[in-house]
């Protein structure tokens, strides 16, 4: 019997609570309403055997390519489907089975017009550590340049820091890097 997990996102506007991953526009030469897509990339993927940042393995899901075209305010949802072969308690007939099991939205967010763009913020631990295991993950030129500089962006970023500085004293990576830091840096870090 093969068994599937199946992961599908859509685009939720945070003020309707409607699906915008697709919009409509009125077409200029046409003088009709076109459907595009708002929400681009992989919208539908298979889990992926990974070690996460307890290294313990697992199954995660990794959307790594999504993009959103029109600027608003939105969160994502996230859909998991089982998709496999149930045996028939009736005819011993084996049937298609597709069922939803559960699903769960992210933490709002802000697309913003390309002259209003912020910045690039920095990349999350756990998506260093799938990088790390060959996962397609674009970070950004300045952070695979220089992993240096990688530690310094990632830890100053983060509000929890005793969790996080504890969590690099044991990583093998990190721990070089970390013991290069005094202690009046590392209290300054804590302090932020």
């Amino acid at each position: 019997m093969e068994m599937k997990l199946i992961l599908e996102t859509s685009l939720i506007d945070t003020l309707t609570y409607e699906d915008k991953s697709m919009i409509s526009y009125k077409s200029c030469s046409k003088r009709m309403i076109e459907n595009v897509r708002n929400l681009l990339g992989h919208l539908i993927i298979n889990p992926q055997k990974l070690y996460g940042l307890d290294g313990d393995l697992g199954l995660w899901f990794t959307f790594n390519d999504l993009s959103v075209c029109k600027e608003g305010d939105y969160m994502l949802r996230f859909r998991l489907f089982y998709n496999g072969r149930l045996p028939s308690i009736v005819n011993d007939i084996e049937c298609e089975y597709i069922s939803e099991i559960t699903f769960i939205e992210s933490r709002p967010f802000v697309v913003y017009k390309k002259s209003q763009y912020p910045g690039d913020i920095a990349p999350t631990l756990l998506s260093i550590n799938f990088y790390e295991q060959g996962v397609n993950i674009p970070l950004g030129s300045s952070v695979l340049s220089n992993r240096n500089n990688k530690f310094v962006e990632v830890i100053f970023d983060i509000n929890e820091n005793d969790y996080f500085e504890n969590l690099y004293e044991d990583d093998e990576f990190y721990s070089d890097y970390y013991e290069e830091f005094s202690d009046d840096d590392k209290m300054n870090v804590d302090e932020s």
